[in-house]
């Protein structure tokens, strides 16, 4: 929360200033685990592990402060997530030129708001002008899921992936925003024909951003061997082993791959929902970093 200023000399705070915790907020969340042993015996034995977790959170006291913005594209709005994707929702516009087809845009109507103080969709038109900051959703995943089978074949050969998949939020593409009015650089800029593009332009480009961010990647595979003891002893050891592995290795699933309003005639590619922005405290917002790349591994391990 923002600081309080206070009178007190230098000594008692640090430059005059301390801060104060004036909101509070709730948080809540589930973690399930089942563990199983598919093939309990013999030469090849197989197990698998699954974890699935809720989780969400609500600021139900802000101090008397209605909205602190964070970024480009989230806010702290009392009743809502930590730093939900919040802005207008655009609904329809006009061009000035109908016969043209292209250029500027008239009668900009946006979500009027409906729901949970008055800030979630589905509220009548009203000029985007007037219209309120709505809650889109949280920017920190709310279902995580996370399966991890492993197989075992003749006592030395182990083989286990881990499969890691995220959804329930929202990521705001800034970076592809970015070529809509700070870098004009898409289509939609030089061609002007798609009248809902140019209001967004003209009034927020936050929803040319925001995506569903949910996602599933073969996070890590591995495969090792145990050298025999019979052999580990030739080198005057007492165990050996060898482990290939890949880290981040394929992403099979994506939940939305364009960012922005499924009527826009344009769209930009996402990078990877993962990807941040350091300078930020929360998530949410992603700056065009570079996402998880693929990492391979050799280990060999001896034990003397």
């Amino acid at each position: 929360m923002p600081p309080s200023l206070w009178p007190g000399n230098a000594g008692d705070f640090a430059g005059g200033i301390q801060y104060v915790n004036i909101g509070e907020i709730k948080g809540w969340g589930t973690e399930t685990t089942i563990s199983a042993q598919i093939i309990p015996e013999g030469r090849i034995r197989a197990d698998l592990d699954i974890s699935f977790t809720t989780q969400g959170n609500e600021i139900t006291d802000m101090g008397g402060i209605p909205r602190i913005q964070e970024g480009r594209a989230r806010a702290h709005v009392e009743g809502f997530s930590i730093a939900a994707a919040n802005d207008i929702r655009i609904l329809s516009a006009d061009f000035v030129d109908p016969v043209a087809g292209r250029g500027k845009v008239t009668n900009v109507m946006c979500d009027g708001g409906a729901g949970k103080n008055g800030l979630e969709f589905g509220g009548a038109p009203v000029p985007c002008d007037v219209a309120p900051q709505l809650n889109w959703g949280p920017t920190d995943p709310t279902r995580i899921l996370n399966v991890t089978p492993t197989l075992t074949i003749f006592d030395d050969w182990r083989l286990s992936a881990n499969i890691d998949a995220q959804w329930g939020h929202y990521v705001a593409a800034d970076y592809a925003t970015a070529r809509y009015t700070s870098h004009p650089s898409s289509k939609l800029v030089w061609l002007q024909d798609d009248a809902l593009g140019m209001a967004m332009i003209d009034y927020t480009r936050n929803q040319m951003g925001y995506h569903k961010a949910g996602f599933a990647k073969l996070r890590e595979l591995s495969l090792s061997y145990t050298v025999p003891g019979d052999l580990a002893s030739r080198i005057g050891a007492s165990a050996a082993n060898i482990r290939l592995g890949v880290r981040n290795a394929h992403r099979f699933w994506l939940q939305q791959g364009n960012a922005g309003d499924s009527r826009l005639k344009y769209y930009e590619p996402i990078s990877d929902p993962e990807v941040g922005r350091s300078e930020f405290i929360f998530g949410g917002e992603d700056g065009a970093g570079w996402p998880p790349i693929p990492q391979w591994t050799i280990r060999l391990g001896v034990t003397f």
